[in-house]
């Protein structure tokens, strides 16, 4: 069948990936910064979003390197929010 999965031939654990435990020693945390409206039930959903991931990504900061993936047209807000010690990069 074409587009099936076959063990046999390359797969992300055969080709060295794997998926560390979160307690696992890392450079830096990455997020991403809601901006899909549709993906959090409405405008207030969004803005909640926001306001937590904000939360999370300020709070994480005081421990290690955080970076906030932003599409450019959300980066400022995601700047002003996250402030501090947060990165912003932007997609």
């Amino acid at each position: 069948m074409a587009g099936w999965f076959n063990p046999n031939e390359s797969n992300p654990a055969r080709d060295g990936f794997a998926m560390p435990p979160e307690w696992a020693p890392h450079a830096r945390t990455w997020m991403c910064w809601p901006c899909r409206v549709e993906v959090w039930g409405g405008p207030d959903g969004l803005l909640r979003a926001k306001q937590a991931y904000a939360r999370v990504a300020r709070a994480i900061s005081s421990f290690e390197p955080v970076v906030m993936a932003a599409r450019p047209h959300d980066a400022a807000e995601a700047k002003l929010a996250c402030a501090g010690k947060v990165e912003v990069f932007e997609t």
